[in-house]
């Protein structure tokens, strides 16, 4: 069964876990379907969110996942939040402010 959000208590794991840092959710391709990953700026790739936090068959969702998340939790527009993804799959900085 698809989980299109993450609860307040994932949330907070995740804030924690990345704490200090410049990050955006994006969503992921993983063997059992969609999922979401959080992308570090400038730093090469992305981890993983568990996929029991949040999933579905369909990447759109997570695609419309991450960008709310982003928004609400972060304070990202969906510019900033792709230059910070964008920042882990090239080489140099990416231009943006936390």
């Amino acid at each position: 069964m698809a989980r299109l959000q993450l609860d307040e208590l994932d949330r907070h794991d995740i804030a924690d876990a990345f704490k200090g840092k410049l990050y955006a959710f994006t969503p992921v391709i993983t063997k059992h379907g969609a999922g979401l990953g959080v992308a570090v700026a400038n730093e090469q790739g992305y981890s993983p969110v568990p996929f029991h936090m949040a999933n579905s068959p369909y990447y759109n969702d997570m695609q419309t996942l991450a960008n709310q998340l982003n928004t609400s939790m972060l304070g990202l527009d969906e510019n900033t939040a792709w230059e910070i993804v964008c920042s882990t799959m090239r080489r140099g900085t990416a231009n943006v402010k936390g």
